[in-house]
């Protein structure tokens, strides 16, 4: 198939192997076009297209784009410049609602089969009574689960042959049916409540529960960062102990933002859906403590916690703190040393380590 897009990754990353673009996607562009829909123009929706493979090359029929990560969005929006086909897209959150029916769907599989669920959902509330939904997936990640998740939505569910080691589920004949948005669990006497789809469904993760088990703000520390808030239980446990504290959580995913609203109690508390700092001004922050992200969907990138130390050492105040527990196999000690003066260790167990990272201006050593 002639594709005739150039998609790139953004943001960019370190580890040139890693494609804007798999197999899945294209096999769903080729599936689109065998189907050769009419009347498609301003009915069509992707879903979980990361880059904007799917959002560009369907430009022609004016495609809405529900988007997940703000990161997301950005490089859909990119691409789309870059194409010069701008005007032709819509990049919208997961969380607004369309304003026309929605007639078609291509979709990437998301890893999580929670925000499968969510997906649907979305889709069952804004989509005419004909949709059709085109599900691309890499054969290797397939799970029954996803045609039980589907077969809850739509009558029919069907699975095409292999091609290149992708597959395609098409859906057709919608059900009325829906199913909850969130969760809610408990957490060291704390309700914790979460979207569909945010990280560590139904508990905190061990590293999370491994940093909070050593942590401890310090005197004149009065101006904290969240940063990767997730559902926001790191904040939630700051608030507990140190109310005064003016909060600041960062997720670049909409869910986790709205995730942590519920969680966190609004007084001097501010929520920023974004996958960089360049909000901050320098020298604002007296910590920042964060359980970075490393792993997208089915990719290891190390490339976007690097990028985060290194904004976050310039948004630190000159005595001030990052805290971030991590994989110990992950060794990012050699990386925050070229950023910072002083790393040391807060805590450490076979599998997490806790540093702790201050900063001097001036002196900084360039990335």
């Amino acid at each position: 198939m002639e594709y005739g897009f150039d998609i790139q990754r953004y943001p960019e990353s370190g580890n040139k192997s890693l494609r804007p673009w798999s197999a899945a996607d294209e096999y769903l562009m080729m599936h689109w076009m065998e189907a050769n829909p009419k009347h498609s123009l301003g009915k069509v929706a992707t879903y979980h297209d990361r880059f904007g493979y799917l959002t560009v090359g369907l430009s022609a029929h004016s495609p809405k784009a529900f988007t997940f990560l703000h990161s997301q969005g950005e490089s859909i929006m990119r691409n789309a410049t870059a194409n010069h086909v701008l005007g032709n897209v819509s990049v919208m959150s997961i969380l607004e609602e369309s304003n026309h029916p929605i007639g078609y769907v291509l979709m990437r599989m998301p890893k999580s089969l929670d925000l499968f669920e969510l997906y649907l959902n979305h889709i069952q509330r804004n989509s005419g009574e004909d949709v059709i939904v085109m599900v691309g997936f890499m054969t290797k990640h397939f799970s029954s689960q996803m045609l039980k998740i589907a077969a809850l939505f739509f009558e029919e569910v069907e699975q095409s042959r292999a091609w290149k080691k992708s597959r395609v589920l098409t859906l057709r004949k919608k059900k009325i049916y829906t199913s909850e948005l969130r969760t809610a669990f408990e957490f060291g006497g704390l309700e914790i409540n979460q979207y569909l789809g945010v990280f560590s469904a139904g508990h905190i993760d061990y590293a999370t529960q491994f940093l909070l088990g050593h942590l401890h703000l310090q005197k004149g520390e009065k101006k904290v960062m969240d940063l990767a808030s997730g559902n926001g239980i790191i904040a939630k446990y700051i608030r507990a102990h140190y109310p005064d504290v003016e909060l600041h959580l960062v997720d670049d995913s909409h869910l986790a933002i709205a995730s942590s609203k519920l969680n966190v109690r609004d007084g001097n508390t501010y929520f920023h859906c974004s996958h960089h700092l360049g909000n901050f001004e320098s020298d604002t922050l007296d910590c920042i403590i964060t359980n970075p992200p490393f792993h997208f969907e089915y990719e290891i990138d190390i490339s976007v916690p690097l990028r985060l130390f290194k904004e976050a050492s310039q948004c630190l105040s000159q005595e001030g703190r990052l805290i971030i527990v991590a994989n110990q196999h992950l060794n990012y000690r050699t990386h925050l040393e070229r950023l910072f003066h002083d790393v040391g260790v807060i805590q450490s167990n076979k599998k997490f380590i806790i540093y702790e990272c201050r900063n001097k201006k001036g002196e900084l050593n360039p990335f």
